[in-house]
């Protein structure tokens, strides 16, 4: 009975596409035809009564009273389908943290991020000395608002609140590194000791926010809730709408067993006999289809009443309407093709160095057409608050970088994404380190009153190669990308040719929150 009720599910989304007909009820649509005969016969006559009988019996293509019945909600169920796919394809999502994190496993930031809500865990420094482990956090504005107050997050003709809907933050922690903390003993915990330091180093965790950024998408129509998205979908639902019909009339023959216990219900043959003799005598058109939409309406709740959760289970369209319907590729090749923009600022407190402020541009494209990528990232670091006596200049560094993505597999479906990264900075000055209250200050036993800096490490170019596995695990499950990075060398060592190796975890909740 259940693989029934899914094979009923399909023929549904299958044979539905919107607005065929000029019915001026749009319900009705698939009925036009019968309709045109119907009213072209006299009233009474025996053409009339033919035509209506047609119009009223399920056994007459019955898939029309399936349509009639939940016309939004089996297109909704095609347009979940296809999104679906789509956010399956996509490559252009960044979850996790960039190059500059003390634990990252992406050298490179795409230029999409998740439409709800993204998690990462990450481990291995990419351009930083020390390794470590990060926590990633992402949501979009607009989402974020749209949850709270229950209202859908995608869905035919869900556009998003204009600014909100572009509008990402990230926030990063830091889980590995300590700090030191100078603290003053309030006297000796001997009554022999005659000496007590007038200040101690605690080691202190460091597992807070350590970076915030915010970005904003300046043009993304890869994202489900754009004009260009939902254009293209309407595009191609209307392309592929006589293939999706076909598939549906090889199936039909199923949908009259779904329907039996309606038929044989006294309501319905009562029902159909009562509205037989007042479409009979119907005058105009439009008297006509009002009576027959009635008609509709009250087979409705018969069907409902004697075919539990008849909701529920057309509902579950999109599960059987994908063992049913053609591949997306086309779709997800022209969406993929398409260009896309974005801005970040990136607030960011490392570890015993000054506060800086990274402004990045972020590019994505794919000129050659297929399930590639192709992404690029211009930016710039400033540093935050400097002594007035400062050896170093208010610009720390310039990045430039550009990543390749392809998808190990099926456009839609591939198992895993290869990546090969390239990344360049210039670093204007040696790093500087923060000594704190409490350190010796530099080549002496004196103890520093107070915070103190010095360079470490030299300036100038450094540059990174990267190749990258990202594994994917399942359709809506985490992804584990696996990299492999050599660099000219690290910010505080001056030493040459760094090899290392980064794992992470991410997981991009959007699909599970289709709704």
């Amino acid at each position: 009975m259940q693989s029934m009720k899914e094979t009923i599910c399909a023929i549904s989304c299958l044979i539905l596409f919107p607005l065929l007909a000029p019915a001026q009820n749009a319900r009705l649509g698939p009925f036009d035809a019968g309709i045109t005969l119907a009213v072209g016969s006299a009233a009474d006559s025996p053409p009339r009564d033919a035509a209506v009988g047609q119009l009223l019996n399920l056994n007459q293509q019955p898939s029309r009273f399936i349509r009639a019945f939940y016309p939004d909600l089996l297109r909704e169920s095609v347009f979940d389908a296809a999104t679906s796919a789509w956010r399956q394809a996509r490559l252009d999502q960044q979850v996790g943290s960039t190059a500059m994190a003390t634990g990252g496993t992406d050298l490179v930031a795409r230029p999409g991020t998740p439409e709800f809500i993204g998690l990462a865990m990450q481990f291995g420094g990419i351009t930083q000395s020390v390794s470590g482990s990060t926590a990633t956090f992402r949501g979009n504005a607009d989402a974020m608002l749209r949850s709270l107050a229950g209202e859908p997050l995608t869905c035919i003709g869900c556009m998003g609140t204009k600014g909100l809907k572009n509008l990402n933050f990230v926030a990063t922690f830091d889980l590995s590194h300590q700090g030191t903390e100078s603290v003053t003993p309030s006297g000796s915990a001997q009554a022999t000791q005659t000496m007590t330091p007038t200040a101690i180093l605690l080691p202190k965790s460091t597992r807070q926010l350590s970076s915030f950024t915010a970005s904003y998408a300046i043009y993304n129509p890869k994202d489900t809730r754009s004009d260009q998205y939902q254009k293209e979908w309407s595009g191609w639902y209307t392309k592929h709408a006589p293939e999706l019909q076909s598939a549906g009339n090889s199936l039909l023959e199923t949908v009259s067993v779904f329907l039996d216990p309606v038929q044989r219900d006294k309501a319905y043959g009562d029902l159909r006999a009562e509205y037989t003799g007042k479409l009979d005598k119907a005058t105009t058109r439009t008297e006509f289809e009002q009576l027959l939409s009635e008609y509709l309406d009250k087979v409705q709740k018969i069907a409902e009443q004697d075919v539990p959760q008849l909701v529920g289970v057309l509902a579950n369209a999109v599960q059987a309407y994908s063992k049913y319907a053609q591949e997306y590729n086309d779709l997800v090749k022209e969406l993929q093709g398409k260009p896309q923009v974005s801005v970040e600022y990136t607030f960011d407190r490392p570890v015993n160095q000054p506060e800086t402020h990274n402004i990045r541009g972020v590019f994505g494209t794919n000129p050659f057409g297929g399930g590639a990528l192709f992404s690029l990232n211009g930016a710039v670091t400033l540093y935050g608050k400097r002594p007035v006596d400062a050896n170093y200049g208010a610009v720390r560094d310039a990045q430039f970088a550009i990543q390749f993505d392809r998808p190990l597999g099926d456009i839609v479906s591939h198992s895993a994404v290869f990546s090969l990264a390239a990344y360049g900075q210039y670093q204007f000055d040696p790093t500087v380190i923060k000594f704190t209250s409490g350190n010796l200050a530099p080549n002496t036993n004196i103890t520093l009153p107070g915070e103190a800096q010095a360079l470490l490490g030299k300036k100038g170019a450094t540059g990174i190669a990267q190749a990258k596995i990202t594994f994917k695990m399942g359709k809506n499950g985490p992804e584990v990308p696996f990299a492999l990075t050599w660099a000219t060398r690290k910010e505080l060592i001056n030493a040459n040719n760094s090899l290392g190796a980064h794992i992470g975890l991410t997981y991009n909740l959007d699909n599970l929150f289709n709704h």
